[in-house]
């Protein structure tokens, strides 16, 4: 929880690397922004479990996997890409399949993560 708080690079890095999960909530531009890399590279340097969401109401799958290629050649933007997409990609709003996005939700996130609390 950052309210209140001057928010700044470091302050983003010292709270994704002290929590128990990280969500990436993916979009077009995530990869290009230095906070958004900032958090992923801490909490994967502290061995803070990441899962990318998506939706793919919004992001088609095919756009997310356009994204992770355009990002490939950029070391600084490629280590964010790795460090996103160690852990299962979740489309978090696709109608078309809601029982499997439960499944996901329950299984990768609830139950793997937030049951041990």
């Amino acid at each position: 929880d950052l309210a209140g708080h001057d928010v700044s690079l470091e302050l983003m890095q010292k709270h994704a690397a002290g929590s128990q999960l990280v969500l990436a909530l993916l979009s077009p531009d995530y990869f290009t922004s230095k906070f958004c890399r900032g958090e992923l590279e801490a909490a994967a340097a502290a061995g803070v479990p990441i899962v990318p969401v998506f939706s793919g109401e919004d992001y088609p799958r095919k756009t997310i996997l356009a994204l992770l290629d355009a990002h490939r050649d950029d070391p600084e933007k490629a280590a964010a890409v790795k460090a996103a997409f160690g852990e299962n990609l979740i489309d978090a709003n696709n109608g078309d399949h809601a029982d499997t996005v439960a499944d996901d939700l329950n299984n990768k996130v609830i139950a793997r993560f937030l049951d041990e609390v």
